[in-house]
């Protein structure tokens, strides 16, 4: 248990009874914490160890860490969870780098368009124009790709008139979205652009509205596909962690770097069944087909036990190391997702020394430099 006291005039602190101990500093408008171990039931006395009487605020509360001070007069007070939140801009992002020539046919007749008609505006854009009110889309197919190396698409669209969403995507058959894609909504212009990791040496990909009336259309760039290195990011965390083997799947969230559910890099703190004080990293990226990809690594329960922990997720990897060891890497083809937007933060039962964080892959032995 942490015993927790502020004063303006600080004496030292102790404790009398079956449990004994001194926390003491010098100055004014102090705080001052000394951590037991109770060795019988009874009431706890606190007394100024020099005879003042000049403590404004005490606070007893179980676990060896103390937290900021609760308000409360003849009840127990429970804490809701804390965090510590970086923002965005803290954030680092990776920038996409393209290593390969155009793959997606910059020539109109290559091109095949369904319920709709495909023209050239003869200015560096293309139109599309529905044609009878129903789902209407273009396509073509991606040939040359490699298995397991990441692409990236792009097109700019302008006069949209659609109805519904209007979706760029990539696929496994025609007017199909099941590898990745992204949308803008009726009547919204913008560049769209993703990445995605190949899945066989061809794909198809295009456009495609949910809902057209007909004469509805929009003006388009051509759509570019070029490959680019795997984008990736890296986070290295230390500090000190408090928990006990409680079987919770999730007992504490250490990480949480998300725009929700479907788009997130967690590392929680596991103890559910099995498991006693699991790290597990999760990745999940709902731009393609809402896949979780983990893996793991281990802490041991205790109280303030120290820890430093690395991770690493990229286009078609994810890594985790503990303590100066990297465990096996995952590999996957569900992208990253994109949270150059969002915030981060850090939760959890202790203490934390540092976030760092990096747009780059460590690698496994960065990770195990960073962690050692």
């Amino acid at each position: 248990m942490a015993v927790r006291a502020y004063s303006p005039v600080l004496p030292s602190i102790e404790l009398f009874g079956a449990y004994e101990g001194i926390a003491s500093a010098t100055g004014v408008n102090q705080t001052v914490s000394l951590t037991f171990t109770p060795t019988s039931e009874g009431n706890l006395v606190v007394v100024p160890y020099d005879g003042d009487d000049n403590i404004s605020q005490m606070q007893l509360e179980v676990g060896p860490t103390p937290s900021s001070y609760i308000p409360t007069t003849t009840a127990a007070a429970t804490r809701a969870a804390e965090t510590l939140t970086v923002p965005a801009a803290n954030m680092p992002w990776p920038t996409p780098v393209a290593i390969g020539s155009e793959l997606g046919s910059q020539v109109i007749a290559d091109w095949t368009a369904v319920a709709s008609t495909l023209t050239d505006n003869g200015n560096g854009t293309w139109n599309l124009t529905d044609s009878d009110g129903g789902i209407g889309y273009i396509n073509d197919q991606l040939t040359g790709l490699t298995v397991g190396n990441v692409y990236q698409v792009t097109s700019t669209v302008t006069n949209n008139t659609t109805s519904g969403n209007l979706t760029l995507q990539v696929g496994t058959s025609v007017g199909s979205n099941q590898i990745a894609y992204t949308y803008i909504t009726a009547d919204t212009n913008g560049t769209l652009t993703f990445q995605f990791v190949a899945t066989a040496t061809s794909h198809f990909f295009g456009f495609r509205s949910s809902t057209f009336t007909a004469g509805d259309g929009f003006d388009f760039t051509p759509i570019s596909v070029r490959e680019i290195d795997p984008l990736a990011v890296s986070i290295q965390m230390d500090g000190l962690e408090t928990f006990a083997d409680e079987g919770n799947a999730t007992q504490e969230t250490l990480f949480d770097w998300r725009v929700d559910a479907n788009n997130r890099i967690t590392l929680n703190l596991d103890t559910d069944s099995t498991k006693v004080g699991t790290l597990t990293l999760t990745m999940v990226n709902g731009s393609g087909t809402d896949e979780t990809i983990s893996t793991t690594a281990e802490l041991t329960p205790g109280v303030n036990d120290p820890f430093n922990v690395a991770i690493v997720c990229t286009s078609n990897e994810i890594g985790i190391a503990l303590d100066g060891t990297a465990e096996t890497r995952v590999s996957h083809s569900i992208g990253l997702p994109d949270l150059s937007a969002e915030d981060a933060t850090m939760g959890g039962n202790g203490t934390r020394a540092q976030l760092r964080a990096w747009a780059v892959d460590l690698t496994n032995a960065g990770q195990e430099s960073a962690t050692s």
